[in-house]
């Protein structure tokens, strides 16, 4: 039995009745307890209200990590706090563990505000490889983008495309005769060297994650950013039956990444049931690159997905 002295009373003693051994431990638990206490510093540390719910977390997790990590508790003011106060984050603990949480309070709001690289408006689309290098920056380097509420720039406009054979010839209609379907396919490319879209300006990339791999991430942003800038052109390849689109990604995207390595071109295959189907395999890179590209896909369906891997770059 522990007993407290009342709130109020002059009492300042606590009564402990049990056997020894437990008794004994229930006093050391104290004595530890008030040592904590009279030697615990309360640190005001500066952050930015729009920054408090990084600290919060959902349901208050990542204060709750922080305070059981370093054996502290963190105050933060509540949204309804004015003047400086509301800016003013308290942390108490030991004078050493009240160091540490905030080293790693400073740490992890480094990392949350992130580094920001704007990229033109125009050029979006390019540099994003249709959201391949975020699932990239994801997935290789734990580094998430967004884009500080600014608004995505629309795709650009194509203009007018126009279909034409190697020998620049309008293609011939696909049909149902078997031999022509085998080899039949529609091909158009479109010079984008001028055409950049209408967009002015520049959108912030805002990335955040670890900063040893922030300068990983600048770097292949900006080797995107360099490759956007190039005279480029894009193809789109019409095959008569979707079905051997699978024939072009290949078991778990082998051929196309080869034809991608290969080609340098950006490939985007239509999926199955995709509405935009009927526009075909687009293909962005440099008019050789694309027209390579090209050849390597009816070279993977004629072969049933064998791109002649291992062959001499033609």
């Amino acid at each position: 039995m522990v007993r407290f002295p009342q709130a109020g009373s002059e009492n300042n003693t606590i009564r402990i009745e049990g056997r020894p051994e437990i008794v004994d431990k229930i006093v050391s638990a104290i004595e530890e307890f008030v040592h904590q206490r009279e030697n615990e510093v309360s640190e005001s540390m500066e952050v930015p209200p729009e920054h408090h719910r990084l600290l919060i977390g959902r349901g208050g997790e990542t204060r709750r990590s922080i305070e059981a990590k370093f054996n502290v508790s963190i105050d933060i003011p509540r949204q309804g706090t004015t003047g400086p106060a509301r800016s003013m984050i308290k942390v108490t603990g030991s004078s050493e563990n009240v160091q540490k949480a905030q080293e790693h309070i400073y740490q992890l709001l480094k990392e949350q505000e992130g580094t920001t690289i704007q990229i033109p408006r125009r050029l979006h689309h390019k540099v994003a490889d249709e959201g391949r290098i975020f699932r990239r920056l994801r997935d290789e380097h734990r580094i998430s983008v967004d884009h500080g509420g600014h608004e995505i720039p629309p795709r650009p406009s194509l203009g007018t495309r126009t279909r034409v054979n190697e020998s620049g010839a309008n293609m011939p209609l696909i049909t149902d005769d078997p031999e022509s379907r085998a080899n039949a396919h529609r091909w158009e490319i479109v010079d984008l060297s001028a055409d950049g879209g209408d967009e002015d300006g520049d959108i912030p990339w805002i990335l955040r994650g670890p900063p040893e791999n922030v300068n990983k991430a600048q770097s292949l942003i900006q080797a995107a950013l360099e490759r956007a800038h190039r005279p480029s052109c894009t193809g789109f390849l019409v095959l008569p039956d979707p079905k051997v689109y699978r024939k072009v990604v290949g078991p778990r995207g082998a051929t196309i990444n080869e034809i991608r390595e290969r080609t340098g071109c950006r490939i985007q295959v239509p999926k199955q049931g995709d509405v935009n189907a009927a526009e075909g395999i687009e293909i962005v890179g440099s008019k050789e690159g694309v027209e390579e590209a090209k050849d390597l896909i009816l070279e993977a369906i004629l072969g049933g997905g064998n791109t002649g891997a291992g062959a001499s770059r033609r």
